[in-house]
């Protein structure tokens, strides 16, 4: 079963590194770079699993992103990681309390990455 994967991420660096740990067959990547183009993507297709960094540009956080995907059926109980390099300003805890699965702090391991969003998947 094809399984898609939107990774919405600001830094290219993260989210090139991210989409080639991912990218499979069977898995499509796509990216975003803020909350206005992950919309548009969300527009065009459904997703499996998202990888949201909770500092986004442009005003819509990666929490108020959760948010209003949460607002949709189709997207209450599907998969979000969150990834952020300020992990001393954002808790495990509050981030599973507002709807992420799991919060990955940057730098990560992309191996272990990788395994943890297969076994997500």
């Amino acid at each position: 079963m094809h399984k898609n994967i939107l990774v919405v991420e600001d830094d290219i660096t993260n989210s090139t590194l991210i989409k080639k740990a991912l990218t499979k067959e069977g898995t499509t990547v796509e990216q975003a770079s803020d909350a206005i183009s992950a919309w548009e993507k969300i527009q065009e297709k459904h997703f499996d699993l998202f990888i949201i960094d909770l500092n986004l540009p442009f005003g819509t956080n990666g929490f108020e992103f959760l948010s209003r995907l949460r607002s949709l059926e189709e997207y209450k109980s599907t998969p979000a990681v969150a990834i952020t390099a300020y992990i001393s300003i954002f808790s495990k805890e509050e981030c599973l309390s507002k709807g992420f699965n799991y919060l990955v702090e940057k730098p990560f391991d992309i191996i272990n990455f990788a395994k943890l969003i297969e076994n997500l998947l």
